[in-house]
């Protein structure tokens, strides 16, 4: 049971570092999606080997869409092994903008599923490496 409690506690350890790694990114996206021009953004998240590549991109688009609240962001994230997309839409835009439709865009593009509503939408890939075909096809929206 010690040997558990300690994988545990290094596990919980380790997701806080991913945890904050993923915000340290999200930040710096934030502030490059709001000095760039157009209506999209695209940013890739490394939160670190080991990394839930879904659960990363959660904390970082939370603090980068503070950060860039009237843009359309979506992060990609293939640090974990798997290849993640969350895309998320301001109201101002919905409408204009599909968050589904763009994170099907990018699925489609590598493979993957996903799904979501027009304002977030997410989902991911199993083959990691696709990674530039997915941020190809990212930018390539609307």
């Amino acid at each position: 049971d010690g040997l558990k409690v300690g994988q545990l506690k290094a596990g919980k350890e380790a997701s806080k570092e991913f945890e904050k790694k993923a915000k340290e990114a999200g930040d710096k996206i934030g502030k490059e999606a709001s000095a760039a021009g157009g209506k999209t953004f695209v940013g890739v998240v490394d939160a670190g080997a080991g990394s839930d590549d879904a659960k990363c991109l959660g904390f970082a688009m939370e603090v980068a869409s503070k950060a860039c609240p009237d843009k359309a962001l979506m992060l990609l994230s293939n640090a974990g092994g798997k290849l993640a997309v969350l895309a998320l839409v301001p109201k101002a835009l919905v409408g204009e903008l599909s968050a589904k439709a763009w994170s099907s865009k990018v699925l489609d593009a590598v493979g993957g599923k996903g799904g979501g509503k027009d304002d977030r939408a997410q989902g991911q890939a199993a083959d990691p490496s696709k990674l530039d075909a997915a941020l190809a096809a990212a930018k390539g929206y609307p």
